[in-house]
């Protein structure tokens, strides 16, 4: 309950920084009960945030990278999970504002969402206005396809479903939606998954 202003410090090898964290802004993340709840404050003393959409993505993300810990120099990143990925843009968006990089893992299926979900994502992702209608139509197009080429894509091999040009599109995509932060499962394999953070 003492209003404070962080300071919060940090340093790689090729950087260091400070950023001073207002207690105005402290505040609001502490006393809204989404983000109270799932411990965003606790991100703070990380070096990164990857954010899941359940608990139990959290915690399989989060033990596939203590196991890659030592084979691949994995970062020190807090796991935190939101209640479903509409949750996620929310959380995603309070951790940045704080200057913790955040990125947010998310199943293949999001394709699906539309209209005001969408938009949601995009601006709590941080995708400029210049480049949304381009996402958007990216995103439709990779969907169309997945549908016609199987629409159980997410369990018959997500991407592995498309093939030629439909393949490259839509592995395009999945590079664009990273560049913004928004890791999409498409493979059978969890650690490399993991490894677009």
């Amino acid at each position: 309950g003492v209003d404070v202003d962080i300071i919060r410090l940090t340093h790689s090898p090729s950087v260091s920084s400070a950023r001073s964290l207002p207690r105005d802004d402290l505040k609001t993340i502490t006393t809204d009960p989404l983000l109270k709840s799932i411990g965003v404050t606790s991100a703070l003393f990380y070096q990164e945030a990857i954010v899941c959409e359940a608990d139990a993505d959290r915690a399989f993300y989060a033990e596939i990278a203590s196991r890659l810990n030592d084979k691949r120099g994995f970062r020190h990143a807090a796991f935190l999970n939101g209640y479903g990925k509409h949750t996620m843009p929310r959380i995603v968006e309070a951790l940045r504002s704080l200057g913790i990089p955040t990125v947010g893992i998310m199943d293949l299926d999001w394709i699906k969402e539309d209209g005001a979900v969408v938009e949601n994502y995009m601006s709590g992702f941080g995708v400029p206005e210049g480049m949304k209608e381009a996402f958007r139509s990216a995103r439709r197009a990779v969907r169309s396809s997945l549908e016609r080429a199987d629409e159980r894509y997410k369990r018959n091999g997500g991407l592995a479903v498309l093939s030629g040009d439909e393949k490259r599109a839509a592995e395009n995509f999945v590079a664009m939606a990273k560049q913004y932060g928004i890791c999409l499962l498409y493979t059978s394999d969890a650690a490399d998954d993991l490894l677009c953070v």
